[in-house]
């Protein structure tokens, strides 16, 4: 996939100058977003949790999305809510290596590997110019709304 592609798993939009999608016995096995890899979700209207960096693997297990490794000059912008989904803090970071391990699908954890430098703001503290990430793009208006989209007629 070439020329701006973005793909969609349940609500993470994943971009990159380049995607490729390996398949195994006609399943999803791994993703590789070469060059400008960018995850990002939306927690709020016009707050996105964000995760940047040159190279984005992400593996699949039975159709599911299970790990990720974002690699070389990862940057991440995490908003964290609580019980009441109410935001309480924003966690910003740069690192060499971030690791993402999903289960059932939903994100579990998120681990900062090598150099990592970060700032943990009270949520009425974060600087509203640092929202999102230098590559930010939200492209809600290209996720598909059922698989017949993709196909067409």
């Amino acid at each position: 996939m070439f020329r701006s592609p973005v793909i969609w798993v349940k609500d993470l939009q994943m971009s990159g100058d380049t995607a490729f999608l390996f398949t195994r016995n006609s399943k999803a096995d791994r993703l590789l977003l070469d060059q400008n890899g960018l995850l990002a979700s939306e927690v709020n209207k016009g707050f996105y949790n964000q995760i940047k960096g040159n190279t984005i693997t992400g593996y699949f297990r039975e159709n599911k999305l299970f790990y990720m490794r974002i690699y070389g000059n990862a940057e991440s912008i995490l908003f964290q809510q609580d019980s009441d989904s109410a935001f309480t803090n924003v966690q910003r970071s740069t690192c060499a290596i971030i690791d993402m391990h999903f289960i059932e699908g939903e994100l579990d954890r998120v681990v900062n590997i090598k150099d990592h430098e970060g700032a943990l703001y009270p949520f009425t503290q974060f600087p509203a110019d640092q929202r999102l990430l230098s590559n930010f793009k939200w492209e809600i208006k290209r996720k598909p709304k059922s698989r017949y989209e993709l196909i067409g007629n």
